[in-house]
């Protein structure tokens, strides 16, 4: 069996989606050997993002770098020895939770099989730039609550994922995109109302619009992160549906 204690728990890398805090405290009470670490302190204090640069874009970080590059590098440190990386985060977009890989590792695979969520999003070296947070660790995930989940729902969600990783008990049924391209949006445009995350946008669809400029689909996609309030000049991302096995083991 694989023991709690081999699982680290990371929540705020972004100040402003203390949602995970709040998760990691009944965490700890329920699994006291499980490691929390808190991401961006002094962003949580001030109920922002980030200070002056946002923490999962930047690692590993620098030993002697600024204050957020050398928390980035603090981090990767404390998190070499765990086995496994859940990385808590919230969007404000309108979708069930979802999974963020970068890796298609076995030991990815097993982390992912852990979680009950059927949405997983694999982002290539080409969109994540190998700056998150786990990118860096030995085996990490990170899992997007979206907008309207409750407390005790996200909670369940991580105790019965650590559950999983400890008996190894698979939760078969998965549905894997990849990110293919970053659809950037000018600041007048407006998200359109009826655009959900991970539903199929058809070609030639209204994506964005302002009273001058309509922004039409090239091609039909599914959209991620759609309606995210947080990314400036960003649209969604764009994804492809992956058929058939997506891992290098």
């Amino acid at each position: 069996m694989i023991h709690a204690g081999s699982i680290a728990l990371v929540y705020c890398l972004h100040g402003d989606e203390i949602l995970g805090k709040d998760i990691a405290r009944r965490i700890k009470k329920e699994f006291p050997e499980i490691e929390i670490l808190e991401g961006n302190p002094r962003a949580i204090k001030n109920k922002k993002r980030f200070m002056k640069k946002d923490l999962n874009r930047i690692f590993p970080g620098k030993i002697d770098g600024d204050y957020e590059e050398k928390l980035a590098h603090d981090l990767k440190r404390r998190l070499k020895r765990f086995d496994y990386v859940i990385d808590i985060h919230t969007t404000t977009t309108v979708s069930e939770p979802f999974l963020i890989m970068t890796k298609k590792t076995a030991g990815i695979k097993e982390l992912v099989d852990a979680f009950p969520l059927k949405d997983v999003v694999f982002m290539n070296d080409d969109i994540a730039k190998s700056k998150a947070l786990i990118d860096h660790v030995k085996c990490g995930v990170s899992v997007e609550f979206t907008k309207g989940i409750t407390l005790d729902s996200a909670y369940e969600t991580i105790k019965e994922t650590i559950e999983n990783i400890c008996s190894k008990k698979k939760v078969e049924e998965k549905r894997y995109y990849e990110i293919i391209k970053i659809i950037e949006k000018a600041k007048d445009l407006d998200f359109i109302s009826g655009i959900r995350n991970f539903e199929l946008i058809g070609k030639d669809t209204v994506i964005a619009q302002s009273r001058d400029v309509v922004l039409i689909s090239k091609e039909e996609f599914y959209p991620v992160f759609y309606g995210q309030k947080s990314f400036f000049g960003f649209l969604c991302m764009k994804a492809r549906l992956i058929e058939g096995d997506i891992y290098d083991c």
